[in-house]
């Protein structure tokens, strides 16, 4: 039943695209704003709890449908079809892809910063096809694999219950590096400690799932070796943990090296005249903008002085630092080479070209055959016993 469900939602998802799927994303999101009007002092579990409230009636629904097979098999598909798509991202994923084909950088920025935002309109070509795989990997996850796991495990009120907790740990998310921290952001931070720790518990295991699922149908021996060798900076309950395996093995069942990328301040230009924006990073270049002098007041922001000619800063502190540094390069190093020799040698380093986007495309598509594959040898296992 959940097979043929899952089946026939994805078919009917891509043959028809209905404006109530966005309609009902943007209606929840209204919900959450409301929320925050109204509990902003009562702390994130309370502000979670209502949030999640919406998936009473689906409770509700899920026990009246059990009651005919036909129906709990319409409403599965009924809920899905709302909730699940390629199609809520594909379509940017695709013009990137052939603007980059083309030749046509400014589109490529135009697209990925209608999709994405943040400083993606003074990108490279491969920076832009980096962070479109990157954004296609996690969308795949959040949209389709993620819906599909926990519909598998509680039915229709598991599926609307991780979208649910999903849109609102990216409604009340923390302001990204390099962006401007408001009260409002930092409030919604705040309410949404709670929705981004469960999100994580909830992530834990299908983004493993999948990870090891592009392992299967990719490049095994690289993909593996991304997973292992990812950094382990990453703090508990940090969805971005379970976000960076996921890439690292994606990335390495591509045969690609994953290389993080420093998120930057959303532009102030417009994004209707990308012919402005190119001549403005033309003109900061020819410039020389990031080669300017020091102010004069730099020294003293540092800690050094001068003093008739002479610099009265304490030599032996710096020395003392510079041998610290040194030192811990020297151990930073060494534990690399203990870690690579632990983990065997490293992948040729492959780096990410607008080549890789096609390929990447092709990773998720062949994932979601060995899903149902396994979800149809599965079911055939139940009803054979």
């Amino acid at each position: 039943m959940n097979f043929l469900a899952i089946l026939a939602a994805l078919a009917l998802e891509q043959l028809h695209s209905s404006n109530w799927r966005g309609g009902v994303e943007r209606l929840y999101s209204g919900y959450l704003r409301w929320l925050e009007a109204k509990m902003i002092d009562w702390g994130p579990w309370p502000a979670t709890a209502a949030a999640l409230l919406p998936v009473l009636p689906v409770i509700a629904v899920d026990v009246l449908a059990t009651q005919r097979w036909y129906l709990i098999l319409i409403w599965s598909v009924v809920a899905l079809y709302l909730l699940m798509g390629f199609r809520r991202f594909s379509h940017a994923v695709t013009e990137i892809t052939e603007s980059l084909q083309n030749g046509d950088l400014p589109a490529a920025r135009k697209a990925l910063y209608g999709w994405q935002g943040g400083g993606s309109l003074t990108l490279s070509s491969d920076a832009i096809a980096q962070r479109t795989i990157e954004a296609g990997a996690i969308a795949a996850y959040r949209c389709v694999f993620g819906v599909v796991f926990w519909f598998l495990i509680f039915g229709p009120t598991g599926a609307v219950l991780y979208w649910m907790l999903a849109l609102a740990a990216r409604e009340w998310s923390e302001s990204s590096v390099g962006v401007d921290i408001t009260v409002l952001a930092v409030t919604r931070a705040e309410l949404g400690k709670v929705a981004r720790w469960l999100l994580f518990i909830l992530d834990w295991l299908p983004i493993r799932l999948l990870a090891f699922s592009f392992a299967i149908v990719g490049n095994f021996e690289d993909a593996i070796y991304q997973w292992r060798a990812r950094p382990s900076d990453d703090a508990a309950f940090d969805n971005a943990a379970n976000e960076n395996l996921l890439l690292a093995t994606g990335f390495g069942a591509l045969g690609l090296t994953w290389a993080r990328q420093t998120p930057t301040p959303a532009p102030t230009e417009s994004v209707l005249e990308p012919d402005k924006e190119m001549s403005a990073e033309v003109a900061a270049e020819e410039i020389g903008v990031g080669a300017a002098p020091a102010p004069e007041g730099a020294a003293a922001e540092i800690g050094v002085a001068t003093v008739g000619g002479a610099v009265s800063g304490n030599e032996e502190t710096s020395n003392e630092n510079v041998l610290n540094e040194n030192a811990s390069n020297e151990n930073t190093s060494n534990e690399n080479a203990s870690n690579e020799n632990a983990l065997g040698p490293p992948p040729e380093s492959v780096p990410v070209t607008p080549g890789a986007l096609p390929a990447s495309i092709g990773l998720v598509w062949r994932a979601l055959l060995f899903w149902l594959l396994l979800l149809l040898l599965l079911t055939i296992a139940y009803w054979w016993s």
